[in-house]
């Protein structure tokens, strides 16, 4: 087995390993960007807690947010929006 195939079959293994079971509440920024695309898109729940980086006020409550893992973007479906703080400088 070549190298490369040996790195894709590591790929396709490691992938497997950080995705969550189905009906896990993910708890982290790198489990979420450790999805696979079909598993993201069938709505699973994620609960984090973090660092808000970037908010504005005219993004409909979308935003970014840093953990101890890695930085999402935010498609916030809830009423509960960050809200900017306003720098002079």
């Amino acid at each position: 087995m070549s190298l490369v195939s040996r790195l894709l079959v590591f790929l396709a293994c490691a992938q497997a390993v950080c995705a969550q079971p189905t009906g896990e509440l993910l708890t982290n920024a790198l489990d979420v960007l450790s999805l696979p695309a079909d598993r993201a898109q069938s709505g699973v729940e994620v609960s984090l807690q973090g660092v808000v980086t970037v908010a504005q006020p005219d993004w409909g409550g979308r935003f970014f947010v840093q953990d101890a893992t890695a930085g999402i973007f935010v498609e916030n479906i809830s009423d509960r929006h960050p809200c900017p703080a306003i720098s002079s400088g």
